[in-house]
């Protein structure tokens, strides 16, 4: 099993983490979502992917990415698990699925620590306002902030509740199946930028530390 936590950072699991196992740093070989999966899943692989992340569906390709055609089956959990009043798909619709069907060979997607905040605050409410904003998401967010609507230690709060959040419930997982697993993974495809070098979130073809070492953490059955 592989369990990504979408846009974590390693500097903030390392601080957060609960989860027990063989821990590293790893670098990303890209910086945003899409981008990755087409580095990163060229093959067709014998397993379930259980995904929060819209890009990554059964439906239809989203930026160059057709998912169904890498996996034995994609679970949309991006489709009957978003909610409407957060503007995501809270983790334990991810669980959830995980538990209904699982499969000897996993890849759960959970969107989480990924904004806006699976937990509801008023910064939610902007949330559609800056994701459907001429420009992307991160200069929405930078110029909010330039112009004092946005603080910026209120916004990094918020990722730290959210990555909190995720790992909470990829600890759920992990304890459910690490007797099951030879090895569960709990890693990110990405970072996230806070305010470093003037950019926030994860814009394409960036090479900043903090969005591309993401951790790596291993348990195994016989730890």
């Amino acid at each position: 099993m592989i369990i990504y936590l979408d846009a974590g950072r390693a500097d903030y699991f390392e601080r957060l983490n609960r989860i027990e196992g063989k821990y590293t740093r790893a670098w990303s070989l890209e910086s945003c979502t899409d981008y990755y999966f087409r580095t990163v899943f060229k093959g067709r692989y014998d397993a379930y992917l259980y995904s929060a992340n819209a890009f990554l569906n059964s439906k239809r390709e989203v930026k160059g990415v057709r998912a169904w055609e890498h996996f034995k089956r994609v679970i949309d959990v991006w489709d009957w698990g978003w909610d409407d009043e957060l503007l995501t798909v809270p983790p334990d619709a991810v669980v959830d699925a995980v538990l209904n069907e699982p499969y000897d060979r996993m890849v759960v997607w959970f969107i989480q620590p990924h904004l806006p905040p699976a937990f509801g605050t008023p910064f939610t409410r902007k949330w559609r306002e800056i994701t459907r904003g001429r420009f992307g998401a991160d200069v929405v967010i930078r110029d909010m902030i330039v112009r004092g609507e946005l603080s910026p230690d209120y916004v990094r709060r918020l990722y730290e509740i959210n990555y909190e959040l995720g790992l909470t419930y990829a600890r759920a997982l992990v304890e459910e199946f690490k007797k099951e697993m030879d090895v569960i993974v709990v890693t990110s495809d990405h970072g996230e930028l806070l305010g470093e070098h003037g950019l926030w979130l994860h814009p394409p073809n960036v090479s900043y530390e903090e969005v591309r070492v993401v951790p790596w953490l291993e348990i195994r059955l016989a730890s």
